[in-house]
């Protein structure tokens, strides 16, 4: 199973720095389910400092993954350079906090006292999507011009009749046809954003 890649064995591992790499690829982001993302290359390098009960993740990802842009749906490459440190803890295990730990943005994970192994998957899947920028566009003149033409030509059609023009987010195929059935009863032009 691909979940397997990014676990990390706690068993026995001695206190020190210990250095891994995991490619996050997009078949990574498939088994999540993800419909965003539709496309990755990415690396991630990850140091684990073990001291005593407790450890200390550095976490370092890089490469680019594929999107669609938000306006003219063709595909857009983004690139991605994620820096972290990480704590982890057991619980019920006290440890001494550093100035480092103190930090209000500081993450940590919280694992059962009997867990042998530390999944990375969720972490590598939450700080690349938290990474991408809210709004995901080419640059200018950069748009598929076939689209931007299309979407020219529609809103000229708006404005000519002193419309305005619905623009409907349909996160799944119910409300796709709603909005479509309605469009065509009107026989009035809308904008679709859904995701694949």
């Amino acid at each position: 199973k691909g979940e397997q890649l990014y676990r990390i064995d706690l068993k026995g591992l001695q206190p020190g720095k210990h250095r891994m790499e995991f490619p996050i690829e997009t078949s990574f982001f498939n088994e999540f389910g993800e419909n965003q993302i539709i496309g990755a290359n990415l690396k991630a390098d990850v140091e684990l400092e073990k001291t005593g009960l407790c450890m200390r993740l550095g976490l370092k990802i890089e490469g680019d993954v594929t999107v669609e842009c938000d306006r003219c749906l063709s595909e857009l490459q983004l690139p991605i350079d994620v820096e972290e440190t990480i704590a982890v803890t057991f619980s019920g295990v006290s440890r001494v906090r550093d100035e480092e730990d103190e930090r209000p943005d500081g993450d940590v994970i919280e694992l059962e006292r009997n867990e042998t192994e530390l999944d990375l998957s969720q972490v590598f899947y939450d700080y690349v999507c938290l990474s991408l920028p809210i709004q995901k566009i080419h640059e200018e003149g950069a748009c598929d011009p076939v689209m931007m033409e299309r979407m020219k030509e529609i809103l000229k059609y708006a404005e000519a009749k002193g419309t305005s023009l619905g623009a409907f987010n349909t996160p799944n195929m119910t409300t796709l046809r709603g909005v479509l059935s309605a469009a065509e009863a009107l026989n009035e032009p809308v904008i679709i954003m859904h995701a694949q």
